[in-house]
């Protein structure tokens, strides 16, 4: 399945093909410096179409699957979610040489269809304060 670039920041480059895609569910947990809500990692497991757990998404941002197959990504784009109270999408791209077994293959990551997940805009309590916030979101895995 390929998508056209130019639609959205946050799409595939022309020419990437769908591998998979997982509805992510979990938590963005924030970390308070310098009394603001400064995200520190991604804590969510990852579903398929039928609701079984088939990986995780954590720090790195990292994605794993029950397969042991991974893969980091690397921010290069940003959406505002049309959600006010939801994270951004995002398009990622793989960090070289972090994938392995059906996630080796991986160029690009999409962040899309978020719930939830943002900071409060409230002034945090006090340095090392955590706050984890639940969210949802559609992350789709492209190949070259």
């Amino acid at each position: 399945m390929a998508q056209s670039s130019g639609a959205s920041p946050v799409d595939p480059p022309a020419g990437a093909h769908l591998l998979m895609t997982a509805q992510g569910q979990g938590l963005q947990i924030y970390i308070c410096t310098d009394r603001q809500w400064v995200l520190q990692a991604p804590d969510a497991k990852l579903f398929n179409a039928q609701g079984t757990q088939i990986g995780t998404h954590f720090a790195g941002p990292t994605w794993l699957l029950n397969d042991g197959s991974q893969v980091k990504g690397k921010v290069l784009a940003t959406q505002a979610s049309p959600d006010s109270k939801a994270v951004p999408w995002l398009l990622l791209e793989a960090v070289p040489n972090s994938g392995s077994g059906q996630f080796a293959s991986v160029a690009w990551i999409t962040r899309t269809n978020t719930q939830g997940g943002k900071a409060p805009a409230v002034v945090c309590p006090g340095p090392g304060a955590k706050l984890p916030v639940a969210y949802t979101a559609t992350y789709s895995f492209y190949t070259r």
